[in-house]
């Protein structure tokens, strides 16, 4: 994905092979379709569906970065709020500076321990028969 196409579409799929020139040209067209109505109607009932899917009782994690090209911190933060209004336990951290889905790779030790922690928040109960 070295080529046009790569470069087209680099930002979107967190590759590092880009044209500088036609980097803002794919966030442009990004950003565009997720404005797209029907692309709200979609992420609206997934918000919907998440609501009645994920119990309050379950704590959750959040690993994300504010240089991620490809989901908008807002949109992010937002769900995170809308899921601590629910009563929700919400654990997060943006790595600020790391692609998205690179937090692991760039920086791997603050990874593993925060997801280390967050396991660590369950109890484990001994199964009895």
């Amino acid at each position: 994905n070295k080529g046009f196409i790569g470069a087209l579409s680099g930002p979107l799929l967190g590759l590092r092979y880009q044209i500088p020139i036609l980097s803002p040209l794919s966030n442009a067209l990004w950003t565009w379709y997720l404005k797209r109505s029907s692309i709200k109607s979609i992420i609206k009932e997934l918000e919907n569906l998440s609501k009645v899917a994920q119990p309050v009782e379950a704590p959750q994690l959040y690993l994300y970065s504010t240089a991620d090209e490809m989901v908008p911190l807002n949109m992010i933060l937002n769900y995170i709020d809308t899921q601590r209004n629910r009563g929700v336990k919400v654990y997060n951290y943006n790595f600020v500076d790391s692609r998205h889905v690179e937090h692991f790779r760039a920086h791997r030790k603050k990874y593993t321990e925060l997801v280390t922690e967050f396991i660590n928040t369950f109890k484990i109960e001994e199964c009895k028969d």
